[in-house]
């Protein structure tokens, strides 16, 4: 379930994100913020505002992969043994 969260922070401005949990919520406010979660999450008060009623899709990252070559075929016996 996820939830419209209100991330303040003393020396941040106050951002609203999705996340669901307080945890993933001040990561993600730490993210918008440009700082390493682990400095902001002692001082940062989230409060859940907003139950949403399903999350927005995420989609697969590209990875960047070339489509796999296809597989030569294998030489018939004729082709092996033609130099015999």
């Amino acid at each position: 379930m996820f939830f419209i969260w209100n991330v303040e922070h003393p020396e941040h401005e106050t951002v609203k994100v999705e996340a669901d949990t307080r945890l993933n919520a001040i990561t993600t406010a730490a993210r918008l913020w440009g700082v390493p979660w682990t400095t902001v999450a002692r001082e940062c008060r989230a409060n859940a505002i907003e139950q949403l009623e399903k999350p927005k899709p995420v989609l697969p990252a590209k990875s960047g992969k070339k489509k796999p070559e296809t597989v030569k075929k294998a030489k018939s016996r004729k082709e092996e043994h033609h130099g015999d």
